[in-house]
């Protein structure tokens, strides 16, 4: 049974994997498929808690915040780290421009390429080059919460940099 069909039946939930081949398939944006189109003059964008398009990646959980504004410039996100180590396996984050990072709860230890791994409890926040490769890794027995907002240099919307 197809992925649209099992949809439809109730068998399994989107994925941020299947959401992507969809849109691509469509030829949309992903936050077309996400959230209604609005005719916006003011530029404000509001995601009730909770109800931002989920995406789950093998070591973060995102939610994407606030992406019904046409032809913004920045992309904003919740997650959740679920990594507890650094997976030196995992293929590096990066992408075009800079990422910026405000920790909610939790212990964040961030890992990148060129720099030694940085710890951050809640409050700490960092800004990076992120096309420097960087990998999330929660500290402690709870998994860290963030604030994440990301420039879209080249991309059309935040779920484009996902597919990179």
């Amino acid at each position: 049974m197809g992925t649209l069909s099992k949809l439809e039946h109730g068998k399994t939930q989107l994925n941020f994997t299947s959401v992507n081949k969809l849109a691509n398939g469509l030829g949309l944006p992903v936050t077309d498929l996400t959230n209604p189109v609005s005719a916006m003059q003011g530029r404000r964008a509001i995601t009730p808690g909770g109800q931002g398009a989920v995406f789950e990646a093998l070591d973060m959980e995102y939610e994407v915040l606030c992406s019904d504004v046409s032809n913004h410039q920045q992309g904003y996100l919740k997650a959740v780290v679920k990594s507890r180590v650094f997976d030196p396996e995992l293929p590096w984050h990066r992408h075009h421009g800079q990422e910026f990072l405000y920790v909610l709860s939790g212990k964040l230890e961030l890992h990148t390429e060129l720099y030694q791994p940085v710890q951050l409890s809640a409050g700490d926040s960092i800004l990076f080059d992120s096309s420097m490769g960087h990998h999330y890794v929660s500290l402690g027995r709870k998994d860290a919460h963030i604030l994440m907002s990301m420039s879209l240099e080249g991309y059309q919307n935040v779920s484009d940099i996902f597919r990179t």
